[in-house]
């Protein structure tokens, strides 16, 4: 990243990644977070950084082109197409831009455990779409860009979600399915831990992270 870039977060609630960011960036770069709540917005004018309100693919092109970064943790499986909105990132992106997409992936564990009706993947009504790492890969280089880093992280919190699915709706085991709550810091380290052991033999976890740049 250079001195003075825009650095787009999308989807960005209250700003908790671009704070984390600003505060340790040795850059003089310039934050946005975007997002079309009302209350997301209020949320980043109370930690100091600018807003955009309004949806990515609406994104006026002439006010923010040559961006540095554009940012989607757990944002794009919420938007009903998700090839306009990587188009988008590649438009508004300078020569060298950085693309980084976080979001679930049914190629794991847990996936194949619980399956089409517990897995807390899906999260539905939320998730419109649900990208295997392979198809996002090849949207991203059909759209121009070179795959930097391509990886799976842990993610405990699908494994908490989805045992209390199964233990509450599938078995009717209310009591026992709130111990399995993403507070539970000790199941929180265990599966952590387990994901771990995933990335260890598959290679694989729920959680897909790509890092791409614009050629």
């Amino acid at each position: 990243l250079k001195n003075k870039d825009k650095i787009i977060d999308v989807g960005s609630g209250g700003g908790d990644f671009l704070k984390v960011f600003k505060n340790i960036s040795k850059k003089n770069l310039n934050f946005f977070g975007l997002d079309f709540s009302e209350q997301a917005c209020e949320m980043l004018k109370k930690n100091q950084i600018n807003v955009i309100k309004t949806r990515f693919e609406e994104l006026d092109e002439k006010e923010f082109s040559d961006v540095g970064a554009v940012t989607m943790f757990q944002m794009i499986e919420h938007l009903d197409d998700p090839k306009i909105n990587v188009n988008k990132a590649y438009k508004i992106l300078r020569k060298g831009g950085i693309f980084v997409i976080e979001t679930p992936d049914i190629d794991s564990w847990d996936y194949k455990i619980f399956k089409d009706k517990y897995w807390a993947g899906w999260h539905a009504p939320r998730h419109w779409n649900i990208l295997r790492n392979s198809f996002l890969t090849e949207l991203l280089k059909e759209a121009g860009f070179s795959i930097v880093e391509n990886k799976h992280v842990a993610n405990p919190y699908t494994w908490l979600h989805s045992i209390q699915y199964i233990l509450k709706y599938k078995y009717k085991l209310n009591k026992i399915s709130k111990y399995f709550d993403v507070n539970n810091f000790i199941f929180v380290v265990l599966f952590t831990i387990l994901d771990f052991i995933q990335i260890i033999f598959s290679n694989k976890t729920s959680n897909s992270q790509i890092i791409a740049i614009k050629n």
